[in-house]
């Protein structure tokens, strides 16, 4: 994963616009909340093409009532496994209506926490599969290596926008879905066969 810097981050946009630090129609305030909005993007297309790479799973949930909370850096859910003896299995999510009369077991979302039913199979051992979420501030955009030229041309493009460069907008948004589509595959054979989270077995 690269680990490009906020500071890091400002200097190669300004780099990219043909411009220096202290620029008045973009300065660095500006430029780091267009990064930070470009990052976020980028992540949440990533997470939807590849989960696994911001995948994270939850300590063992024991819970007798079926409540289990949800980790607090977690975007969203992708798999909630029940332990069986020494296996996990997944568990369905609960239709949205009639919650009430499911006969298997499932899971709906419910605020900050998962609640499982039937109430009569929800006692037991839990553990979430998720997504992360990027922390409220962000100093590092952490992206697969490469991808952090994204982040630069987007927030590049805003750069020329704001010094009525218009002619070199596009110019910057065709390079990043260069740069996208020529890592695409590498992250496909990397991240892509990773579909089904977690193992069956319990960890040791």
């Amino acid at each position: 994963m690269a680990a490009l810097s906020e500071a890091n981050a400002v200097i190669r946009v300004l780099d990219a616009i043909g411009r220096v630090s202290g620029d008045t129609q973009f300065p660095s305030t500006v430029i780091i909340r267009k990064l930070d909005d470009v990052y976020r993007r980028l992540r949440r297309r990533l997470s939807a093409e590849f989960p696994t790479i911001y995948e994270k799973v939850s300590s063992n949930i024991v819970s007798t009532t079926g409540l289990l909370p949800k980790p607090s850096d977690c975007e969203s859910i992708r798999v909630v496994e029940k332990q069986s003896g020494g296996n996990w299995y997944p568990i369905s999510v609960a239709p949205s209506l009639n919650r009430s009369t499911v006969a298997g077991v499932s899971f709906y979302e419910i605020g900050a926490n998962l609640q499982v039913v039937p109430p009569s199979c929800a006692g037991g051992t839990y553990r979430i599969f998720y997504i992360a979420a990027p922390a409220a501030t962000v100093t590092t955009y952490d992206v697969p290596d490469g991808l952090e030229g994204i982040i630069i041309e987007e927030t590049a493009a805003m750069g020329r926008q704001r010094h009525n460069e218009l002619e070199q907008v596009g110019y910057h948004l065709k390079e990043a879905e260069r740069i996208w589509d020529e890592a695409y595959m590498g992250l496909w054979h990397r991240y892509g066969s990773h579909g089904r989270s977690g193992l069956n077995q319990t960890r040791a």
